[in-house]
């Protein structure tokens, strides 16, 4: 079993099992009997039997090198066995590396699949990220990324930080079965601005009990026209799922017009208001109740001034 060294060289070891190759009177690879090879190891097949056909080891540091030069690209092909060298049987998987670039390329189904460019954007779907996380979807489908518990007493957390604060701003979806009928909440600044609970919008509640549910003073409201034009509120209400009607409007003046557009006179600050048939002003106060026969009225009918 074996051959004697000749001239200095160490020997090529070959017995009945395994082939052993030696330096400096020291194994350093075997490839045994089910064409396992190991660097480093006597053994390879005790190693997982996804990934014994190859094994490098050392009590150390441990590596593997595939170096190219700087016009060229270090690749790792994956192949269909058995299936031939034709076409994209022989590439299915890829991991290059462009050297000439200094991009990184995963692919999957012989179809990029992800890559990671010079500066370290991630590009999914795209070949030219653009932020450090790049999402591109199909032509055909909406993008979309889903971050999801495995406990429905959990939700899933973004945090957004900086370099002093990790979670200093943050979105929290409440799990399904945590008791907050599908809440999600908004945080800044540790400070919870606004929080949505069963279709209701909270702004410094967290228990909305309307459509919208406001807690604390709002001081202003402000509306910007676009360049060269003033800005407005319009108020508008809907029955049944038809369309809108707007009902009030608040010009950038300071005008109001109730179920038209403000009719200002000069810079007066008027009040229109339209009816089809008799507009009317109802007033009322304590003493006279709220029943649509109490108070006093103001309205005009016909020619009526």
């Amino acid at each position: 079993s074996g051959n004697e060294a000749l001239d200095g060289y160490e020997p090529l070891t070959v017995d009945f099992e395994d082939l052993r190759l030696r330096t400096s009177g020291t194994e350093r690879m075997r490839i045994n009997t089910s064409g396992h090879v190991g660097i480093g190891t006597n053994n390879p097949s005790s190693f997982n039997s996804m990934g014994r056909n190859l094994v490098v080891n050392s009590d150390g540091d441990t590596g593997i090198t595939i170096s190219a030069n700087t016009s060229s690209s270090s690749t790792l092909l994956f192949a269909d066995s058995y299936a031939g060298t034709g076409g994209t049987t022989a590439y299915r998987g890829r991991i290059e590396y462009d050297h000439a670039t200094d991009h990184m390329a995963i692919s999957t189904a012989a179809t990029e699949r992800l890559r990671i460019d010079s500066s370290g954007n991630v590009g999914i779907g795209t070949t030219g990220p653009t932020h450090q996380l790049h999402i591109k979807g199909p032509s055909s489908a909406y993008a979309a990324m889903r971050i999801e518990s495995t406990s429905a007493s959990h939700g899933a957390i973004i945090n957004l930080g900086d370099g002093t604060d990790d979670d200093y701003g943050q979105i929290v979806q409440f799990g399904s079965s945590a008791g907050e009928g599908g809440r999600m909440r908004f945080i800044a600044g540790a400070t919870e601005t606004m929080n949505l609970r069963g279709g209701k919008v909270g702004i410094g509640t967290s228990s909305p009990t309307e459509k919208l549910t406001v807690a604390g003073a709002i001081t202003r409201f402000v509306s910007y026209g676009a360049s060269g034009t003033g800005g407005e509120f319009q108020f508008r209400t809907a029955s049944g799922g038809a369309s809108s009607v707007e009902r009030m409007r608040i010009d950038d003046e300071g005008h109001i017009g109730i179920n038209m557009t403000p009719a200002p006179v000069g810079n007066d600050k008027v009040l229109s208001i339209y009816e089809s048939v008799t507009p009317r002003i109802k007033l009322h106060n304590s003493t006279t109740g709220t029943t649509g026969s109490d108070g006093a009225e103001l309205n005009m009918t016909g020619s009526d001034f």
